[in-house]
Parts: structure tokens; C-alpha cells; sequence
């Protein structure tokens, strides 16, 4: 064993989970979204930290062993960041609590740990009338998200994903916690922007929430899929498309829209702040789901099959329109 592996295990006892490389079911915690460089980056250990204390000692006895560190929530960044080759990788997946606060002083608010995913919160908020400018993949860890900014579908209306943040727990290399409580401070504004793994390890986080309509938001996803790659044809109609609705649904902010163009597949996410009967009312007095239908039709008559997924992540796909605006 590396003697880097003994100093981690004696740093995280249990019911912490230090995973060495070359230990039976190392490979199967290896494991990354784009499974095509798990083998290339494979780190030397990975730590799951049960505590707050147990993750500032895996920070000091990385420091101290000139270890490079990275950290995993969803596991989702395509480039493969989140394992740290020949170094110690960061498992947050133990610390996944969620605590709804309805009588915060900034309003009702999600106190976050720092592993959860996405899913993890929409399950927490079921039935309590909130919702949470959030990721639309539930597999996608939350504090990667928002430490990248994130698009939301109601981002258009309510700005990105790290605009709700309220405030950060972050562990910095030296083991020290800082709080970034109140106010637009920098270093809130730099975890919240892309700047947060280039700083420490945030381990909670504070998001704040807003009322649901009654009866919950109109959403949708379609999916059209081919069997080989997606038609020339398919894309210029896509395009107009997705253009027309963009500029039908300008002067309603509650509207976000979303197109995807994969090799094999074309994705639409629609998506109303306001009820579902109002998304429909709106929908149809704007012409948005004729067009998507007229679009549907057309990809059908070119060997198409359509799912309607009850959620969709897309994997190494590209964008090639997206009908969001900031405030």
C-alpha cells in the first residue's frame, strides 16, 4: 500500500471511506460520466469524508503530501475533472442532507450539502409549494453546477443557477472554513462564476427558493432520435423552429426554451414559469407547440421515433439554440 493511502485511512476512520488503487472495487469507484477516461485518470485514492473535520484533514494530509486534489459531486464534467490522476479525489457523495428553512430571513431556503444531486432537492421539495432555480439532469451534482454558473430553464426569468446561492461553506487547502454569509461578496461571487474548484472545497451551500404556481410549472421534453446520424434536412428546420418561438415568446419572460443537436438526436426542453394551464393558453395563442409539432412531423417522415423522457441529460451533445436571457 502507498504510504500516502495509510496517512488518508488514518485520517478518515470510519464511517469514512478511503478507496486505494489497486483495491478490489477501486475500478468501481473510479467511475465517471464520460466513462472513456476513467482508465487515463485514475487518481491514487478516493476519500469520502463522513464529517466536516474528516474532510479538512483529507485537505491537510493532501497539502502536506504535495497530493493533487480534486473533488467529485455528480461526476458529470465531461473533460473528467473530477477524478485527480495520480492524486486524491474528493468524494462529497456522503454529505448529501437537504434542510428546507421556510423562516429564513431571506425567504424560504434549501440548506444544501455539498454531494447532493439534483434529484436530491427536487425529491426534498415535493409537495411544499417551492421550487428552486435548479439543473435539469437530476443526476448532476448541485455545487458543480453552481460553481459554474448554470443555466436554468427558468433562467430567463430568474437568472442562472448561482445567482440563488446565499451563501458557501468552503474548506480551503489549509484545512481553515469560511462562510460566505450576506451581500454580493467577491469571494461569493467567485465560487458562484467558475472560479470555485481553483479555490477549495465548498461543503454546504444555501439556495434560495421561490413559490410554485399552483398546480406546478408547464414543462416538456421531447426527444427525436434516429437510428444513424440525424438528417442534414432536420437541422436548418430545427433552427427555424427554435428561432420563431424565441421571437413569439419575447415579451413573456416566464419562457425558456431549448434545443439540443446530438448525432443521433434532437432534443426540445420547453419549459413556463407559470401553471400548467397558462403554459398551454400561452403556448398555443404564441404558436410554440405547432411549430414543435410541424418540426415533429417532418423528423417522423424521415425515419424518426419520438420518446417523451421524464428527464434528459445529454451526454457530449451540442447546443445549437437556447432561448434564454438573463434579467
Amino acid at each position: 500500500m502507498h504510504h500516502s493511502c495509510r496517512t488518508l485511512r488514518s485520517a478518515v476512520p470510519p464511517p469514512g471511506v478511503v478507496a486505494c488503487i489497486g483495491e478490489p472495487g477501486f475500478a468501481s469507484e473510479a467511475t465517471l460520466f464520460n466513462r472513456n477516461l476513467q482508465d487515463e485518470r485514475a487518481p491514487l485514492a478516493i476519500v469520502k469524508p463522513s464529517s466536516l473535520s474528516q474532510l479538512q484533514a483529507v485537505l491537510e494530509t493532501a497539502r502536506a503530501s504535495k497530493l493533487r486534489v480534486s473533488v467529485r459531486n455528480g461526476g458529470h464534467n465531461p473533460s473528467g475533472r473530477a477524478l485527480s490522476k495520480g492524486g486524491v479525489t474528493i468524494d462529497l457523495g456522503r454529505h448529501r442532507a437537504i434542510r428546507i428553512v421556510r423562516n429564513d430571513a431571506s425567504g424560504p431556503v434549501a440548506e444544501v450539502g455539498a454531494g447532493a444531486v439534483w434529484g436530491d432537492v427536487y425529491e426534498a421539495l415535493g409537495g411544499s409549494g417551492l421550487y428552486a432555480v435548479g439543473g435539469g439532469c437530476p443526476m448532476v451534482g448541485v455545487a458543480g453546477l453552481v460553481m459554474n454558473g448554470g443555466i436554468a430553464f427558468t433562467s430567463r426569468k430568474r437568472g442562472l443557477v448561482g445567482d440563488s446561492v446565499l451563501s458557501f461553506t468552503l474548506v480551503f487547502p489549509n484545512g481553515t472554513v469560511a462562510e460566505t454569509e450576506g451581500g454580493r461578496s467577491a469571494l461569493r461571487s467567485a465560487l458562484s462564476a467558475g472560479g470555485g474548484s481553483t479555490l477549495g472545497v465548498v461543503w454546504a451551500l444555501r439556495l434560495r427558493l421561490w413559490p410554485a404556481p399552483e398546480g406546478g410549472h408547464g414543462v416538456g421534453v421531447v426527444r427525436l432520435g434516429w437510428k444513424g446520424r440525424v438528417p442534414m434536412s432536420m437541422l436548418p428546420l430545427a433552427a427555424a423552429a427554435m428561432d420563431a418561438n424565441v421571437a413569439a415568446t419575447d415579451d413573456d419572460e416566464g419562457w425558456s426554451l431549448n434545443l439540443v443537436v446530438g448525432r443521433e438526436y434532437v432534443v426540445w426542453h420547453h419549459f413556463h414559469e407559470g401553471s400548467a394551464e397558462e403554459s398551454r393558453a400561452s403556448g398555443s395563442r404564441r404558436g410554440v407547440f405547432g411549430r414543435l409539432a410541424n418540426f415533429t412531423r417532418a423528423a417522423l417522415a424521415t425515419g424518426a421515433s419520438l420518446a417523451v423522457p421524464r428527464s434528459w441529460c445529454g451526454g457530449g451533445a451540442s447546443r445549437a439554440r437556447q432561448g434564454l436571457r438573463r434579467r
